[in-house]
């Protein structure tokens, strides 16, 4: 007979980090077919930090585990602003690769990714961070840090994938001026073609070694 387990995120007794949500209370529920409907529905309606919290911590800390190990992560596939306010809120650059490998474990592509649900999850940020500076700052100095920094997230990600500047650019935040501007399908083909190109580079030279 088989057995078949699935990881679960344990919290150390002497963590001071505690979770709670939609989210981290659908990971508990013990039926598989219950908990899958459960967590799936929770990230239609991922706003609460908390829930983001988790998302962030999983995704930062496997360790070599696979992200399709977890339910958490697994399923982050059904919801495409869910996957970019979790890039989104990633709390340096170290975790914004993290979370940008993703793609590398589940089935999506960044790039592929809705134009709409990255304008979603970039208004849904801009809100939520000028809302939360404005009584500090006042409402124009609080829209000019939220834009600096969201346009400090797409300089980490341009880093990774320099389309990204184009997408941001399409959703409503442009970095630059540009003239130009390829259509979403196209940044997505061209980065498909690149990565074929350099799995082909580095079979040729695997042969010539």
């Amino acid at each position: 007979m088989d057995v078949i387990s699935r990881p679960v995120p344990m919290e150390l007794p002497d963590s001071p980090e505690t979770y709670a949500g939609a989210l981290v209370s659908a990971l508990a529920v013990s039926d598989y077919e219950e908990r899958q409907r459960a967590i799936t529905d929770a990230f239609a309606r991922v706003t609460r930090p908390d829930d983001l919290s988790w998302l962030l911590d999983a995704a930062t800390n496997l360790h070599g585990l696979p992200a399709s190990a977890l339910d958490g992560l697994k399923l982050l596939t059904s919801s495409a602003e869910t996957l970019i306010q979790l890039l989104l809120s990633a709390r340096d650059a170290g975790e914004r690769s993290l979370i940008w490998g993703l793609q590398n474990e589940l089935p999506f592509l960044w790039l592929a990714l809705p134009l709409r649900a990255w304008r979603s999850a970039l208004d849904r940020q801009f809100a939520g961070l000028t809302g939360a500076l404005e009584s500090a700052l006042g409402k124009e100095r609080a829209i000019s840090e939220t834009v600096a920094w969201l346009r400090g997230v797409c300089g980490d990600l341009s880093a990774l994938e320099p389309a990204v500047e184009a997408i941001f650019g399409m959703a409503g935040l442009p970095v630059r001026q540009t003239t130009d501007s390829p259509s979403l399908q196209d940044l997505t083909n061209s980065y498909i073609q690149d990565q074929h190109q350099r799995g082909g580079d580095a079979l040729m030279i695997s042969r010539r070694a």
